[in-house]
């Protein structure tokens, strides 16, 4: 996820954007002027960061093959103003892995973290999409969302007064 992460760094904007979360602990995570970090170390770094002011409207799409590292993105994205997502669900991955060592040297894999988003919430299991759409269908409502929120157009009708 940290090359990923430092890459769309610019369009996520600088800031904590989620962590790992276990019974008992938080690891932070997020990016800065180029670089993905985890507790502030940095974990990968962009040779030439850009900034973009304002941020832009983004859409993210997903569905059941956006797994792992790529949801750990998604949830990046959530609670990141003029952002909407669209299509299926994840495939249910976003947790973290931690390695035990077994004698004769095998390697447990054990799930011991949950992703977390900016705002805390809690993931673990599939993360459905602002908009449900038919996988036809998910391109066109992304554009036609966007078109909407680039021109000034609200993206949903206001209620009657």
């Amino acid at each position: 996820m940290w090359p990923m992460l430092a890459g769309l760094g610019p369009l996520l904007g600088e800031d904590t954007l989620g962590g790992f979360a276990s019974l008992d602990s938080l690891a932070l995570w997020g990016y800065h002027k180029g670089t993905a970090w985890i507790g502030r170390p940095s974990q990968v770094d962009v040779r030439t960061p850009v900034t973009l002011d304002p941020l832009p409207v983004v859409a993210v799409l997903t569905d059941g093959r956006t797994a792992s590292s790529g949801e750990a993105i998604v949830i990046a994205f959530r609670g990141r103003s003029r952002t909407r997502s669209f299509g299926q669900s994840t495939s249910g991955l976003s947790t973290g892995n931690t390695t035990f060592p077994l004698p004769g040297g095998s390697i447990l894999f054990l799930t011991t973290v949950v992703d977390v988003d900016r705002t805390g919430r809690r993931y673990g299991g599939p993360i459905a999409p602002d908009e449900q759409t038919s996988e036809a269908g998910t391109l066109d409502s992304a554009i036609a969302w966007l078109t909407a929120a680039t021109c000034g157009h609200p993206t949903r009708p206001k209620p009657a007064a």
